[in-house]
């Protein structure tokens, strides 16, 4: 397992226990733990601290780390067993000790057992044995200098070459006790000396200041809704969730990966003056809790309405996200990897009016200019009309000019200064927004010079999410959004997912004139017909408290056959089958027994499957869904897939989970995996580490 520095908005820091004089006092960390009280007394004579300088690690300072192979954190050894492991190390590297592990080193046994005397390392100190059973092993990794975000320590490799580094730079130095530099210099710190280490630059600007320079490949941009005011910080809460979400799944399914995106969050809301508080002043004084927090959440959408403070929000997000770009940029002078936007509910509708340079002047302009034309043939006096024609034609013709109208009725006091390749909307509104303004299908998809893509990600329960492939025809509701795989598939292509329809189709789709409410309300949001879906909801069976029962597939049942042909039925039952029969084949009852192996198995089947519907040319459309579009006129077709849905699990169908909904993103691991299968692809032969 590749071990890697998260990215933050500064460079990745780096700590190390290298922090101690000759004496061998506490190291910086510990010291910083001690108590404050023995810095304010002021009646006992304090013996005067010795100053720390910059010398070999103690035995006692290094730290030894395990963890099985399939982990990816790292967890410490106790002290003694540390302690064992680093003079092990030592003797077979020919290292000195220091004076103190001198004094007890005849007292160490010359065979390295730890963990209660229960595993033994094999010589070479990469591995720990069981000595009375068999086949239970853990990798053993020595820490000597660390990512400060999580405390893991380093690969070996490299944080020998660190520690070479750093000695050979600092060795007698005296350590500062508090920071050298502040966050606000950031900007201003020197560059003392560096070293490299493969694709890797650490930098020191000072002996306690040291980071891994930052070799992000592309920046996200995390702009919030409603809500945020009073509650600055719950967007940098909020982005760090799911920046530690996507580092996760990249240390684990993107192994080869070296870069990490750079995940930021954009913070609006506190930078607006708007109406001065003006609201909380005319607020009434009864329920003030309540009223309160409803001007904090509502009271922005109303804002976003008003053409009054709507620019001022426009222009503060512009320039919020050009001051975090500029900041980046900054810190990081070689970036030139692409930009991508994640807004969440009102923050996907203000990125996407910024991105398409909307706004409500232009709808208001052409409103007036139509008034206009419309009272002409009114009895005026002739004076009047003219007046009034030549004011309509002079209008027509600025309208029709086009750009010239869009830069004097939309007002931005900066442009911005990069260009989005991807807008993610979380929760969005989005359609709803586009309707009011009388949007139709050719205008809700920018071009590419604007945005390359446009994602639609939306929980099924979530209150304020609305579809967007149904503006272009309504053909598209009766088709499924497409349904997120769950992170474990994290490198799947989305692009092979063929058209599928909603589980229960509403009878006036065929001609009768029956309610379509059932068929929207008791729609399964994990059905396992769904090709693109895990099946995270179904009814697990022979599941035993002490058993890790796996979830099996199902073949469709008589509802779902309706919505693909007898062919492709009998092939699913065929495929079924086929599973089960080699699951036996082997030893294995399925959805019971071994379930990474029926995994296996059902991954082989299903990419058989795939191939055989590539082959009768079905992959893209599939019985009564292929019709479906095949209804649609070409140029309502739309070109890629916009809307995608979280799965729910099985106990969210609740009202209270409707709400929690809204908020569900930034924890959900199947929405950082799409984050990157998106902004890095992996070819369709690739497999899951």
């Amino acid at each position: 397992m590749k071990s890697s520095a998260p990215q933050t908005t500064d460079n990745s820091k780096i700590s190390t226990n290298n922090s101690q004089q000759k004496n061998g006092s506490v190291s910086s960390t510990q010291q910083n733990l001690q108590s404050p009280a023995r810095k304010v007394q002021n009646i006992i004579a304090i013996k005067p601290r010795v100053k720390r300088k910059v010398v070999e690690l103690f035995c006692s300072e290094v730290r030894w780390f395990f963890r099985r192979k399939e982990d990816t954190k790292w967890m410490p050894f106790r002290g003694y067993d540390s302690t064992v492991l680093e003079v092990a190390f030592r003797r077979q590297k020919g290292l000195e000790f220091d004076e103190e592990t001198t004094k007890f080193l005849y007292s160490l046994p010359e065979s390295v057992i730890v963990m209660e005397g229960n595993y033994v390392a094999d010589e070479q100190l990469q591995n720990i044995n069981a000595i009375y059973w068999k086949e239970d092993t853990f990798q053993i990794r020595r820490g000597t200098w660390f990512y400060m975000e999580t405390c893991q320590p380093l690969p070996d490799d490299f944080a020998d070459t660190i520690e070479t580094h750093h000695l050979k730079s600092f060795k007698g130095n005296v350590i500062p006790e508090t920071p050298v530099f502040s966050e606000s210099e950031s900007s201003k710190k020197p560059e003392l000396t560096t070293v490299k280490w493969g694709d890797e630059k650490v930098c020191w600007n000072s002996v306690v200041d040291v980071h891994i320079a930052s070799k992000s490949n592309a920046v996200i941009l995390v702009i919030h809704g409603i809500g945020q005011k009073g509650y600055e910080n719950l967007i940098a809460k909020n982005t760090a969730q799911i920046r530690d979400a996507v580092i996760h799944q990249m240390d684990k399914y993107y192994p080869n990966e070296k870069r990490r995106p750079a995940i930021l969050p954009i913070e609006w809301r506190s930078t607006l003056q708007l109406d001065n508080g003006m609201t909380d002043v005319v607020t009434l004084p009864k329920m003030v809790w309540a009223r309160s927090t409803l001007n904090s959440v509502c009271m922005d959408l109303m804002y976003y309405h008003s053409p009054l403070y709507r620019s001022e929000i426009v222009n503060g997000v512009i320039k919020c996200l050009n001051n975090v770009y500029t900041s980046f940029l900054e810190n990081n002078p070689d970036f030139s990897g692409p930009v991508s936007v994640i807004g969440h509910s009102l923050g996907s509708v203000i990125a996407y009016d910024i991105l398409t340079n909307w706004s409500p002047f232009l709808l208001y302009d052409q409103f007036v200019t139509n008034a206009i034309a419309e009272n002409l043939e009114q009895n005026f006096p002739v004076e009047q009309k003219q007046l009034l024609e030549q004011f309509y034609h002079s209008r027509k013709k600025m309208l029709d000019l086009g750009d010239l109208m869009e830069q004097i009725l939309v007002r931005q006091d900066e442009p911005l200064k990069f260009k989005v390749k991807y807008l993610f909307c979380l929760g969005s509104p989005l359609a709803v927004f586009t309707i009011m303004r009388g949007a139709d299908y050719r205008s809700i998809v920018p071009d590419k010079d604007k945005i390359e893509r446009i994602f639609n990600i939306f929980h099924p329960y979530d209150p304020v999410s609305y579809r967007l492939e149904p503006m272009f025809h309504e053909n598209y509701k009766h088709i499924r959004p497409i349904k997120l795989f769950n992170y474990r598939d994290a490198i799947k292509p989305y692009d092979n997912n063929f058209y599928d329809c909603h589980k229960k189709r509403p009878k006036s789709f065929d001609g009768d004139d029956e309610d379509e409410t059932q068929y929207f309300e008791d729609d399964s949001d994990s059905d396992v017909g769904c090709q693109s879906s895990s099946p995270r909801s179904i009814t697990p069976h022979n599941i035993d408290n002490n058993t890790n029962a796996t979830l099996t597939p199902a073949t469709p049942t008589i509802q779902e056959l309706k919505f693909c042909d007898t062919d492709s039925y009998a092939k699913i039952n065929k495929d079924q089958t086929e599973i089960d029969e080699q699951a036996l084949e082997v030893g294995i009852e399925p959805g019971v027994d071994d379930e990474e192996k029926f995994k296996e198995l059902v991954s082989d089947v299903e990419s058989n499957q795939q191939k055989t519907v590539a082959s009768h040319d079905i992959l893209k459309t599939m019985g009564e869904a292929g019709r479906l579009v095949e209804e649609i006129p070409p140029e309502r077709r739309i070109n890629q897939r916009l809307d995608f849905q979280v799965q729910p699990w099985t106990l969210e169908k609740s009202y209270w989970s409707m709400l929690r909904s809204h908020f569900s993103y930034w924890t959900n691991p199947d929405v950082a995996a799409f984050l990157l299968n998106t902004i890095y692809p992996q070819p369709e032969n690739s497999e899951n580490p």
